[in-house]
């Protein structure tokens, strides 16, 4: 039975049920209101045979708005809107592949913030710091280059064959060179420029997605004694202690292993596998573990032999130099060491167990409460042999070696043919664990980039899976097909205005999560497609095709609309970040969101409208399997096909209206509407409990401990590597060695290039008002770096470091007194005695005692000082924890600003710069993208929310509702042991317009229903209307997500189940939390506020219109 409103202006159909029961399949009768707002009920019933006059009554003609007559549109010319779309999404899609030159492969660089205070101040440094040869010898050639010319990107990965570029820019490594350009700056080296880069300087492994990580650990060795103590102790008779050789050449026959060819040792990526003792054998120094140890070393050590992947004992020899261990140590001890055997090494070892547990406790302990980060070697306190890499870090209380590592000469330059081998070495036994890699994470490298590949491939898993819920929600082969069409054509056309429109050329990773999000998402607006269509055929039984299209389009699209703008919102709001990767995925993800909306109304609504005609024009209503399954069962009327029994019943010849009873997740929807109305109250109590609960371990959600960011699981060989690693005493030491950071005078902090590509750097821009001539400016600069050094968060790079300026007014006083001065002093000092030289010399002065001592710190350009800076190492490193970070970068920066502030006119623009600090900069970034981003998104929703619903009462309702899926999301994070990280912050943040869908396909049903009806009427509507098509949705988009937990890569692990935690607690809070606020507090005309407000203008603009005829 079909209940009919029909008037000169206005129409409404509503589908009553066979029985009168509350229970029945969502018989609600609507009711309109007239121009003066009274409430009409329906007048007009079709008999159940009377078709001809059904068709009459259900005119498409009396739907005559603007959508409406588009949607009419697309029904009558169903086929030629399909194909017209299809082939312009195609033709522009080849056009986005061929002309954007599209690659299934990943850009992994850009993870640093530019366009910040921090970013523009490193970037100038780092332009400096590169080019300081070029601008020191190369004359005003190349100062304008750099002036007037953005310079190529520094982090552009994608030539494959730099994908392992060192430090130093590959090749033979002088010495010298690796020790200046590790403290960050060549001032007393004299090499050329185009030996290093600044990806050389600042990525050395660029194709790594973090790789300030690996830049920091290789600019940490600078001021760690790595090399084996140079001293030893031994009682003579008579009890003194003397010094003995420091040099171990000749131990081993014809192996150099001195204490030179060990700091290049430590400098190179070397092979360095970490060992771990077993719980029954818990120090590495028992006799029968080290005997493991031994053999495992020599099984790995025959395999770099093998393949020629060590540096030999002689040149043309076949036996590699022995690796640096506990085994090398015990050795050392021993008459003959070098010849023994594992087991007779072992044997002769333990005697020595105890007395050596004891001298390395007492080295342990005078590291600890001694240790200079200058000083290049060991206290006495420790043997000949000994490094910190050998012990864990509390060896000095427990006096167990629960960790320790083993560092081969490998040869740096095979490390990816080395790790094609890595499987044949040697893991140890059941007493000792071994796990390898290099110290810079080499094989981590690799193998994350091998991943990456990988984990995109699980992509079609998931396509997989949303198509099968596409089919088994819609029993559709073709509306499967189109609407797998509809999100698979959204990447190649979101791809072609982010390349060719917006010239967007940076393309990284991250973007390819968009495969992910967008089938998991893309699903959603295909089923309220659907499921508009079938309510509104159900609704209207005898109705034309151009009818239902013209009733369930435009409310579809509408619904659709509001899900699509929200999320697209929460993911362009994140592209405030300044960090390169994160923009362009918020950009690109917002173009799927959008382009997945455009092709579901271009595409999935024309195939529904041929759906519809096929249905109709089939005999007995029955088309074939391609339309729908309904003719896999033509005799039954279960609940898998009673939707399209239904649809079909109603349209054919009989025209007798459908009586069987609703399917199963309508009557699913029914049940959980007369459960919750019944439980309405004590529902509302524990909402709001759950809420306040969970907001309040929300508010625990800390910062993380460590600025560090890993991208593999702890369960991975390689990640072991490096968490093992940090259980060494060496790597303690590291952290408290701190890192390098520059002081700079004359460039201003600017970042000229294209913040979106790391392909594109930087103009170097100079500061017009530096002048260093007059003699206060002179005395300002001398002073500076000894006051520098007078602090505690500020220490020299080495022991002997001296700043330019210092040496400069050394050099003259020195010169000042001596009979044979130096000719470039007669020619361009006047005599200067020291430091301040007349003004009118200055420049002259001592840009010539620069250039002849080959020092880069200043620079001059037209004949006048224009950069002065120096390095000191600050007490901080990139991965210590933000506030650590956040304090010493604020102690500086307020010491750096009343220096500027007591400094004269000219040199008080000084600043401060490190890459941790940059690092430290990225990470406050993203968690500040995460809050702004987070506020955006929930304006964005409840702006949609008032506007659509024209309700303050539903728009406060699911902004409650958004709130609690957020707080319980992040509450099971902090239950998870999650912190608020860099990956996290991202999460968060992009997942705030997920968590909006669900509550905004309710709130819009809700409002729906025109005029006054109860609450109860209301909740039952939008229940039975939208319920099928998010618990559909919400399907898909776990299923997307439980496939993205089998990647490898932890960004996308997190992902998947923040993505997942956040469509559980959505659904919950939409069909709980929303149905239980507006069952017990709910409007019944929810618009009716709204209404009055137009009403009023209306009625004022009338009067005025009135009063002015």
């Amino acid at each position: 039975m079909t209940e009919v409103n029909n008037n000169s202006d206005e129409f409404e159909v509503q589908a009553l049920p066979s029985s009168s029961s509350s229970s029945d399949d969502g018989g609600l009768v609507k009711a309109k209101t007239d121009d003066h707002g009274d409430a009409k009920a329906a007048t007009a019933t079709a008999a159940a045979g009377d078709k001809e006059d059904m068709a009459m009554v259900e005119s498409a003609d009396d739907l005559n708005s603007f959508w409406e007559r588009q949607a009419k549109r697309v029904a009558r010319n169903s086929c030629a809107h399909f194909w017209a779309a299809l082939i312009l999404a195609i033709v522009l899609s080849a056009i986005a592949i061929v002309v954007g030159e599209f690659t299934v492969s990943a850009n992994t660089g850009g993870w640093t913030s530019r366009g910040t205070l921090i970013g523009d101040r490193h970037t100038q440094v780092g332009l400096v710091n590169t080019f300081q040869e070029s601008l020191a010898t190369g004359g005003d050639d190349a100062w304008l280059e750099l002036i007037n010319n953005v310079q190529t990107g520094w982090e552009d990965d994608d030539d494959e064959g730099d994908r392992r570029r060192s430090l130093r820019g590959g090749g033979e490594a002088d010495p010298d060179q690796d020790y200046w350009i590790e403290r960050g700056l060549s001032e007393r080296y004299d090499f050329p420029a185009q030996a290093q880069t600044f990806a050389d300087l600042m990525t050395p492994t660029p194709d790594r997605i973090l790789s300030l990580q690996q830049e920091q650990r290789r600019a940490a060795t600078r001021k760690i004694p790595f090399q084996s103590a140079t001293t030893m102790t031994v009682n003579e008779g008579n009890g003194e202690a003397r010094r003995l050789q420091t040099d171990l050449s000749g131990i081993i026959p014809g192996c150099d292993i001195s204490a030179s060819s060990m700091t290049i040792l430590f400098s190179e990526a070397r092979l360095w596998p970490v060992w771990k003792t077993s719980s029954k054998y818990k120090t590495a120094l028992d006799p029968a573990v080290m005997e493991d140890l031994c053999v495992a070393e020599q099984n790995s050590l025959k395999v770099l032999e093998d393949n020629n992947f060590c540096d030999k004992c002689a040149e043309g020899g076949t036996k590699c130099v022995p690796p640096l261990s506990i085994v090398f140590y015990a050795r050392l001890q021993i008459a003959d060491g070098f010849s023994l055997t594992c087991a007779e090494l072992a044997e002769a070892w333990a005697p020595l167990q105890a007395s050596t547990e004891d001298q390395w406790q007492s080295c342990v302990k005078t590291l600890k409460t001694e240790y200079d980060p200058e000083s290049e070697t060991l206290p006495e306190e420790c043997p000949l042999g000994f490094s910190t890499m050998m012990v864990n870090d509390d060896f000095d209380e427990t006096k167990l070696v629960t960790y320790t590592s083993s560092v081969f000469y490998s040869d740096p330059n095979k490390i990816d043919a080395m790790y094609d081998v890595e499987g044949q070495f040697d893991r140890g036994t059941s007493k000792i664990e071994g796990v390898y890699d290099t110290q810079h994470e080499d094989f981590n490298n690799i193998y994350v980039d091998f991943m990456l590949d990988r984990d995109m491939a699980l992509a079609m898993g998931s396509a997989i899976l949303v198509a099968i819920a596409i089919l088994v929600h819609t029993r559709s082969l073709m509306l499967t097909g189109v609407g797998l069409l509809q999100i698979i054509f959204s990447f190649p056309l979101a791809y072609f205005v982010y390349k060719l429109i917006l010239g967007l050329d940076f393309f990284p990773f991250l973007n390819f999560i968009g495969v992910f999000v967008i089938f998991a998402l893309g699903a959603d607006d295909v089923f309220v497609a659907v499921d508009k269509w079938k309510n509104a055929r159900l609704d209207h039984p005898a109705a034309s095709t151009e009818y239902v299209a013209a009733a369930a389009l435009p409310d579809a699209a509408s619904a659709m609309f509001l899900t699509t703008v929200t999320t697209a919102v929460a993911f362009f709001a994140t592209a405030i970040c300044p960090v390169a990767p994160v923009k362009m995925f918020a950009i690109f993800c917002g173009l799927l969101v959008l382009f997945d909306y455009l092709m579901n109304v271009v595409l999935v609504f024309p195939a529904l409208c041929i759906y519809d005609h096929y249905i109709r024009a089939s005999p007995n209503g029955r088309p074939n399997c391609c339309i729908s399954f309904t003719c896999c069962n033509r005799g039954g009327n279960d609940d898998e096909n009673n939707d399209d029994m239904e649809v079909a019943d109603a349209t054919g010849a009989s025209g007798a209206t459908n009586q069987e009873k609703p399917s199963l997740i309508r009557r699913a929807m029914l049940a959980h509407f007369e459960f919750a109305s019944k439980t309405r109250w004590i529902l509302l109590v524990m909402s709001g409990a759950a809420l306040g609960i969970t907001a309040y371990y929300a508010s625990t959600f800390s910062l993380p401990l460590s600025s560090d960011v890993r991208l593999l699981g702890e369960d991975f060989e390689y990640e072991k590597n490096f968490l093992w690693r940090q259980k060494l005493f060496y790597d303690q030491l590291q952290r408290a060695g701190g890192s390098t950071a520059f002081v700079i005078w004359g460039v201003n902090p600017a970042d000229t290039g294209d913040h979106n590509d790391p392909g594109t750097w930087s103009t170097l821009e100079l500061d017009s008002r530096f002048d260093a001539s007059s003699e206060a400016a002179q005395e300002h600069i001398l002073g500076f770096c000894d006051d520098m050094f007078s602090n505690e968060f500020a220490s020299k790079p080495t022991s002997d470091y001296v700043c330019a300026f210092n040496r400069f007014d050394a050099w003259l006083k020195e010169e000042s007194i001596k009979d044979d001065q130096a000719a470039i002093y007669q020619e361009h000092c006047g005599s200067a005695a020291g430091v301040p030289v007349a003004p009118e010399n200055f420049d002259a002065c001592i840009g010539a005692w620069a250039q002849s001592e080959g020092d880069t710190s200043i620079l001059l350009y037209e004949g006048k000082v224009q950069i002065v800076f120096f390095t000191f190492v600050s007490t901080v490193r990139y991965d210590d924890p933000y506030d650590v970070l956040d304090d010493e970068w604020n102690e500086i920066e307020d010491w750096m600003g009343q220096k500027n502030a007591d400094a004269p006119n000219g040199c008080n623009r000084a600043y401060f710069s490190s890459e941790d600090f940059w690092w430290y900069d990225t990470n406050g970034q993203m968690l500040r993208t995460a809050y702004g981003s987070a506020g955006i998104a929930l304006g964005a929703a409840a702006l949609m929310l008032l506007l659509t619903s024209q309700s303050l009462i539903l728009t406060l309702f699911s902004t409650l509702t958004i709130g609690y899926v957020l707080t319980s999301v992040i509450a099971t994070l902090v239950s998870l042991g999650w912190t608020l990280g860099f990956l996290e912050s991202i999460c968060v943040a992009i997942l705030i317009g997920v968590s909006a869908d669900f509550v905004l396909h309710f709130s819009h049903a809700y409002a729906t229903l025109p005029g006054d009806a109860s609450k109860e009427e209301r909740t039952k509507y939008a229940l039975v209307k939208m319920g099928p098509s998010i618990l559909a949705a919400a399907f898909t988009t776990m299923a997307s997500a439980c496939v993205m937990l089998f990647t490898v890569i932890t960004f996308f692990q997190k992902f998947a189940v923040i993505l997942f935690m956040t469509i559980i607690q959505a659904t919950a809070g939409s069909f709980i939390v929303f149905v239980a606020l507006v069952l017990c507090v709910g409007p019944t005309n929810p618009t009716r506020l709204f209404d009055m407000i137009v009403e009023k203008c209306k009625g004022g603009k009338k009067d005025d219109e009135d009063a002015a005829n």
